[in-house]
């Protein structure tokens, strides 16, 4: 972040002068922030290189930085003036990139269900092989949906754009308990599955619904089976999420597809659910 500043200020920024990023969710994010609090604000370009980047950190608005550990500590909301993405850029991923957005792109499917949930199911096989075609009408669906419910509550206070967290509750405090090492991708996919499973445990969700979820997700590659290392540590975490209100973490879990609720957990359904595994 410094060096952004620093940047800016030896080349003379203005306010008039505008700031572009080329790259994943983490350069997007970094540039945003920096973008939003030079001069109090300049122009914003963003071109997503990842598919993170693509269908997660380019919209939406928020910026984001990791501060002593904790995961997006600091942010703000600063949308970009333009976002210009090219599909090309896909088939130059590692898997592992690839599968950090998919992640996300599944659980925009999940918020929202219809054709984008229809067709990630129907044509996994091609999603796998990252069909170009088939890539840019996922992409094209899953920024429609994201775009959909953070511009009707595009500062988060409403409730409404807190469904974009789905999964991301029990992701941010694993990837805060282990040293922010595990993908953002792996994070997500596990926490959705703890969500849902979360639902089962307190008679909300559908139990063949988390089932054929954590299939989807197994299919894919993600480790639903993943165990928390250390379980005081990751409950820990959650002292520090942006979402608490006093000693209450609210949740966002699915009575079913495209069916979202914001639901308080106690800690002990946390700590019961991080210690077994999704089967």
């Amino acid at each position: 972040m410094k060096g952004i500043i620093d940047v800016l200020l030896e080349r003379e920024a203005s306010r008039d002068s505008a700031l572009a990023a080329f790259g994943g969710g983490v350069v997007c994010d970094l540039t945003a922030f920096a973008a939003s609090i030079y001069m109090r604000g300049m122009e914003l370009i963003l071109v997503p290189a990842s598919l993170l980047a693509m269908v997660d950190a380019s919209v939406g608005g928020k910026t984001g930085a990791d501060y002593r550990g904790y995961k997006n500590l600091l942010g703000t909301f600063y949308p970009a003036s333009r976002v210009l993405i090219s599909t090309q850029l896909l088939s130059t991923l590692p898997d592992k990139e690839f599968s950090n957005g998919l992640a996300e792109l599944i659980k925009h499917g999940l918020l929202a269900g219809g054709d984008l949930y229809k067709l990630i199911c129907s044509r996994k096989k091609a999603v796998r092989q990252r069909d170009i075609t088939l890539m840019e009408d996922l992409i094209a669906s899953s920024l429609r949906v994201k775009i959909g419910i953070a511009e009707q509550d595009p500062c988060e206070q409403l409730g409404i754009r807190q469904q974009l967290n789905f999964g991301h509750t029990f992701a941010h405090a694993l990837e805060t308990s282990s040293g922010l090492k595990l993908s953002h991708g792996e994070a997500v996919a596990w926490g959705i599955g703890k969500a849902l499973q979360a639902g089962v445990s307190i008679g909300i969700t559908d139990a063949e619904y988390c089932r054929e979820v954590i299939s989807l997700l197994e299919y894919f590659g993600y480790p639903m089976d993943l165990q928390v290392p250390d379980t005081r540590a990751y409950l820990n975490a959650f002292k520090h999420d942006k979402k608490r209100r006093g000693n209450v973490v609210p949740f966002i879990l699915q009575k079913g597809l495209a069916d979202t609720l914001l639901y308080p957990l106690e800690m002990s359904v946390v700590e019961e659910l991080v210690e077994k595994r999704h089967r």
